[in-house]
């Protein structure tokens, strides 16, 4: 099969998990995933165990959340997470609270451990709850500009990224904001550079953080750390022109 015939047989069939343990699952198993859970996660509702500790008399009491001896704390999906596998047999007080309210306002140290008696489960660090709400976990690489004048020859990919290729359509099919993505081969002519992927979007907003989360995506099935570049080609452009008209879609929308 043809590197043609795979764009056109793939670039229509989108799947959207459609909760956050589907999501996680998928996450667990496949990298182009993790975006989309950790998007989801901050606006899912997480279960907290919870202890009450009773001060004075029985009117003045404070809510504490449950956490282990070793000082992580416990977060679950859902109420059945909290029992699952009978590893919790005996009533528990919980409290829900949205996931970002939870990392939000956690200690600057804190681990949670998210579904500990499922498979999968997930332990989050202090420094990725720190990067995830500052929004800085998926980060595009460094930035530069096509400067005018310079020769750049756009081709087709080879047929050995069509890995590369499928891991680009599935990411995008969890973004709305994308309209089409591109993938081909670019070369300037005036540099040393050998050719190398370029992955052309067209979106609607939310750019520079999906560079940053695509990157991530495609960056295990890159060899020996090659580069590739990305770029926004929503605009009419020589460059978003020469895409569209020689290379053929990963995805459309």
């Amino acid at each position: 099969m043809g590197l043609f015939d795979f764009f056109k047989i793939n670039k229509k069939r989108n799947y959207e998990p459609e909760n956050i343990d589907e999501i996680f699952n998928l996450a667990a198993k496949d990298i182009t995933y993790r975006p989309l859970f950790y998007r989801t996660i901050l606006d899912t509702n997480l279960y907290l165990l919870t202890v009450t500790d009773e001060e004075g008399n029985n009117e003045t009491s404070k809510l504490k959340v449950k956490n282990w001896d070793d000082g992580k704390i416990p977060v679950f999906t859902s109420t059945d997470k909290i029992f699952e596998n009978n590893i919790i047999t005996e009533e528990e007080n919980y409290i829900m609270v949205k996931g970002r309210s939870v990392f939000e306002n956690c200690p600057d140290d804190t681990t949670f451990i998210l579904n500990p008696y499922s498979i999968p489960s997930k332990v989050f660090t202090p420094s990725e709850i720190k990067k995830l709400i500052n929004g800085e976990l998926f980060k595009p690489d460094e930035e530069r500009q096509i400067k005018a004048g310079k020769n750049i020859l756009i081709s087709s990919p080879k047929e050995s990224t069509t890995v590369i290729a499928e891991a680009i359509r599935k990411y995008c099919s969890t973004r709305r904001e994308i309209n089409g993505a591109y993938l081909a081969l670019m070369e300037d002519t005036s540099s040393t550079e050998l050719p190398h992927l370029i992955v052309g979007l067209e979106v609607k907003s939310n750019i520079h953080e999906i560079f940053g989360e695509l990157t991530e995506v495609i960056r295990p099935n890159i060899a020996n750390g090659e580069p590739v570049d990305m770029i926004d080609i929503s605009r009419d452009t020589k460059i978003s022109r020469k895409l569209k008209k020689y290379i053929f879609k990963v995805y459309e929308l």
